[in-house]
C-alpha cells in the first residue's frame, strides 16, 4: 500500500516496501496482522482475498490499453506501476500460501520489471494466487518478517491492498468502485486497536480526509487512509 498525500499517495512500509520498515513498526504491523484475524474467521479472509481479485481484476478488464500510462493516484506511478505492485503483492500472498520465506524487493517503477500485456500479466499473477490460497492451510503457523502468524493472518494486508489499489487506478479512470463492508470491517477491527497518532506517524497513510457526516462507509475508509473520494 502506498500513502496519500495531498491528493495522492507516496511510499509506504505496506507491501513490497515493508522490508525496510523499522524495527517498532515491525512490531505495530505484526500486531495489527494478528488483530485482523483470529483462528476463526481465517475463512473470512480467505474469502476476502479471492473476492479482492475479482474486484481488483475487473478494473484491469474494463482499462482501455492506452490509459496504463496515465497517473495513478499514486504519486509518481502509473496505473501500471499500481498493477505491478499489486503483482509483486500477490507473489508475496503466493510464497506465503506455500509456507515459503517471502524476499521483497524494493523499486522505484514497478512497471519497469514487467514485460508484456497489462492483462496477460496480471492473468497470469492472479491465477498463481489463487490456487496457492485454495491450497493453503490457513491455519498452519508460518515464519514472517514480522514474527510468527497463521498464513489467515498474513494474508489479510495482501487482501485489503486489492481493494485499495483498485480504487487507486479506477477513481480517475471514471470507474465507479465502492469498498466493500467486508474490508472496511477487517481494517477497522486491525487499525482501530492502535492510537491514530500512531499509525500516522509510522508512515502507513496521509492525513485524514475530512467528508461530511454521512458519508459512506466506503468513502469513509478512503478518507481514513488519506483518499479523497469524492
Amino acid at each position: 500500500m502506498r500513502r496519500r498525500v495531498a491528493g495522492r499517495v507516496t511510499a509506504s512500509t505496506i507491501g513490497p516496501c515493508l522490508r525496510d520498515a523499522s524495527t517498532g513498526w515491525r512490531a505495530v504491523v505484526a500486531g495489527t496482522i494478528r488483530a485482523m484475524t483470529s483462528s476463526d474467521d481465517s475463512t473470512s479472509v480467505d474469502a476476502i482475498f479471492r473476492d479482492g481479485l475479482d474486484y481488483f481484476g475487473s478494473v484491469v478488464e474494463r482499462l482501455e490499453d492506452d490509459r496504463w500510462d496515465r497517473p495513478s493516484r499514486c504519486e509518481g506511478w502509473t496505473n501500471l506501476d499500481v498493477l505491478c505492485h499489486v503483482g509483486a503483492v500477490l507473489d508475496m500472498a503466493t510464497d506465503v500460501a506455500g509456507g515459503r520465506q517471502h524476499q521483497f524487493r524494493s523499486v522505484d517503477r514497478p512497471a519497469e520489471h514487467v514485460a508484456g500485456s497489462p492483462r496477460a500479466y496480471w492473468s497470469a499473477q492472479a491465477a498463481k494466487a489463487r490456487a496457492a490460497v485454495a491450497d493453503a492451510d490457513l491455519q498452519r503457523e508460518c515464519s514472517t518478517e514480522m514474527g510468527t502468524m497463521t498464513i489467515g493472518q498474513r494474508l489479510g494486508f495482501p487482501a485489503i491492498d486489492l481493494h485499495v489499489h483498485a480504487w487507486d487506478i479506477g477513481k480517475d479512470e471514471g470507474i465507479d468502485l465502492t469498498i466493500p463492508v467486508e474490508v472496511v470491517a477487517l481494517s477497522e477491527r486491525s487499525l482501530g486497536r492502535f492510537p491514530e497518532d500512531v499509525v500516522r506517524s509510522m508512515g502507513v497513510f496521509g492525513p485524514r480526509v475530512e467528508l461530511a457526516e454521512d458519508a459512506s462507509s466506503s468513502d469513509r475508509f478512503l478518507a481514513f487512509t488519506g483518499r479523497d473520494p469524492r
